[in-house]
């Protein structure tokens, strides 16, 4: 359990993880998956794909709350 919690910690709080080095936030859903990665929100249905840029911290924000209910 040591080894995992070091490693955990290491990619939560190490500048050097690439973890820490954009945002990476994705959720599965019935039929695909929801993404957002860096500004960039990717929704995955079926097999279609929608991309989308997030222009803003409004944005990214507004689409935490809308599509991961994480509120600021």
């Amino acid at each position: 359990m040591l080894e995992y919690q070091e490693m955990c910690d290491y990619h939560q709080t190490n500048p050097k993880s690439h973890f820490k080095k954009k945002r990476l936030i994705s959720l599965p859903t019935e039929k695909g998956r929801i993404t957002i990665s860096g500004n960039t929100l990717k929704i995955k249905k079926n097999d279609s794909i929608t991309e989308r840029d997030l222009k803003n911290e409004t944005e990214f924000e507004k689409e935490l709350l809308n599509k991961f209910k994480i509120y600021f």
